[in-house]
C-alpha cells in the first residue's frame, strides 16, 4: 500500500515561515508576564483564505476578523486556553496568531490552521 505523508504531494505550494512559540506566561499580584518566546522555522503551504466552513469552528465575534488558513506537517503547532499564549506563524513579513488547529495526522499526517493576522 502506498504510505506517503500527504503533505509530500505539496512541495511545490510549500513556502517557508516561523512558528513563534510562547512559554506559559504568569500572572502575579494582577499583572501578566508572558513566558519566553522560541522561534522555528517551518514550511507551511502558503495561506489561503477561509470559507464559511472553516469559520464556523470559531468563536462569537471571531467571522468578522482577518482569518488565512494554512497546513503544516508538525503536531506542535497549539492554540492556549483564553488566547493569551497561543503560538504565532510568522509568513511574508506578516505574524498570524494561531486561533484554531484541526489534526488531521490520521487522516494524512498534517495540520490544519486557522490564523488570525496580528502584525
Amino acid at each position: 500500500m502506498f504510505n506517503m505523508p500527504m503533505m509530500s504531494f505539496f512541495d511545490s505550494e510549500m513556502t517557508d515561515g516561523t512558528l513563534i512559540s510562547t512559554g506559559e506566561g504568569s500572572n502575579v499580584k494582577g499583572v501578566w508576564t508572558p513566558g519566553a518566546s522560541t522561534s522555528t522555522p517551518i514550511r507551511i503551504i502558503a495561506p489561503q483564505p477561509v470559507n464559511a466552513n472553516d469559520l464556523v469552528n470559531l468563536g462569537d465575534g471571531e467571522h468578522i476578523q482577518d482569518h488565512v488558513l494554512t497546513w503544516v506537517d508538525r503536531v506542535d503547532v497549539f492554540t492556549r486556553d483564553g488566547d493569551i499564549d497561543a503560538d504565532r506563524i510568522g509568513w511574508n513579513g506578516r505574524v498570524y496568531k494561531v486561533v484554531h488547529v484541526d489534526d488531521r495526522q490520521e487522516l494524512g499526517q498534517y495540520m490544519k490552521i486557522i490564523m488570525k493576522r496580528v502584525g
